[in-house]
């Protein structure tokens, strides 16, 4: 039995277009930053046994956590108080069938959607099964046509993989199969894009979104080509790439009708050209650990703020958190712990988390904004 300790932090004071044509101008509005300090308080939730394997994501007024590798889920209330353990492995309706669990989300409909794999399985508020499908893609078929918008041959990223639902619709974070980023770069980056599109029901992938932004084409940034997008209340998704400051706002026909953003504080940026060479995973991974890039968004409803995290590298002690308002603003730019990734919202914090494997514990804080 170990313990999950939490830290609480108070806020004070078809062929497609050219991108270039797909992109709206970026907003160069004044910044109105009213947060910039943070002061600390401590809280701890109770002990489970846990793989130190998952996530936490905020579910109602509950902090959510599910242990990939052994399949439990764990509700507990905001003062870290264990509310209740769900699912397992098994076969259930109150269980879940599968060796391990590749990530999760909670969609608008307030369900928790599992992924194993291409496998899926969507659980209603009471962790009882509803359906399962397989997403239908044909990465390895030789008749798929090798094209960027081709939604059937596009995988998730083992690196990176991000989730969303929207009524019936799944979202998560894809890569394309048929051409390779690091000896392909140029084609890639002006003909792929980031985020597929699922009917959640059969399976069926419907299309892609998130094209890579013009940047990408400028210069082929093969250590950051992923991306972390959200969804607010209509349906309008969000998206940021790892190594561009803008962000970018998509409606329902996935068509760029925003783009804001300003660049993160103290961030190394000398990023090095990355080649087909036998060394390549090893620079791939000694630029994602070291460089500094944006790592994550969340939408707050309830706001209407836009959330991004990132990460500072070189010899930064902290990483960034910026705050848009409902008008595009940067209201907030702030240092937090290193490595922390954000949660979600609980009125009126917002909620982190950092596993740590190597010492075994799960910590986490919150922000609370003061005007």
């Amino acid at each position: 039995m170990y313990k999950i300790l939490f830290f609480s932090f108070l806020f004070v004071a078809c062929f497609s277009p050219k991108r270039e044509d797909v992109f709206t101008a970026a907003e160069n509005l004044p910044q109105e930053i009213a947060f910039t300090e943070v002061v600390p308080v401590s809280v701890c939730l109770d002990s489970i046994p846990t793989s130190y394997l998952g996530k936490v994501i905020t579910y109602k007024d509950c902090l959510l956590f599910i242990d990939e590798k052994f399949c439990y889920a764990y509700l507990f209330d905001r003062s870290g108080k264990l509310l209740k353990r769900c699912l397992g492995k098994g076969h259930s309706p109150k269980e879940i069938p599968v060796d391990e669990i590749t990530g999760y989300c909670v969609n608008n409909r307030e369900e928790i959607v599992i992924f194993s794999d291409l496998l899926y399985f969507v659980y209603d508020s009471t962790f009882t099964l509803k359906y399962y499908n397989t997403v239908k893609t044909h990465t390895r078929s030789p008749h798929q046509p090798k094209r960027g918008d081709n939604p059937f041959i596009y995988s998730w990223p083992y690196d990176k993989f991000v989730i969303h639902g929207y009524d019936s619709t799944l979202y998560y974070t894809a890569i394309n199969k048929a051409f390779s980023y690091i000896t392909e770069s140029r084609k890639f980056f002006s003909e792929c894009f980031t985020i597929l599109q699922v009917d959640a029901p059969t399976g069926v992938p419907e299309k892609v979104l998130g094209p890579y932004p013009p940047i990408y084409q400028e210069r082929s940034f093969c250590q950051f080509p992923y991306c972390s997008f959200d969804l607010d209340s209509e349906g309008n998704v969000y998206v940021c790439y790892e190594a561009d400051s803008l962000i970018y706002k998509f409606d329902k026909r996935h068509k760029n009708i925003r783009t804001f953003g300003q660049s993160g504080r103290d961030m190394d940026c000398d990023y090095i050209a990355l080649s087909h060479q036998a060394s390549l995973r090893s620079l791939y991974l000694q630029e994602r650990a070291t460089r500094g890039f944006y790592d994550q968004v969340l939408y707050v409803d309830s706001l209407n703020w836009l959330c991004r995290v990132y990460q500072k590298g070189g010899s930064a002690l902290t990483d960034g958190l910026q705050v848009y308002d409902s008008t595009y603003r940067l209201i907030a730019d702030c240092d937090i712990p290193k490595g922390f990734r954000l949660c979600g919202y609980i009125s009126p914090c917002l909620y982190f988390y950092k596993v740590e494997e190597e010492t075994e514990k799960i910590l986490s804080f919150k922000l609370s904004f003061c005007y």
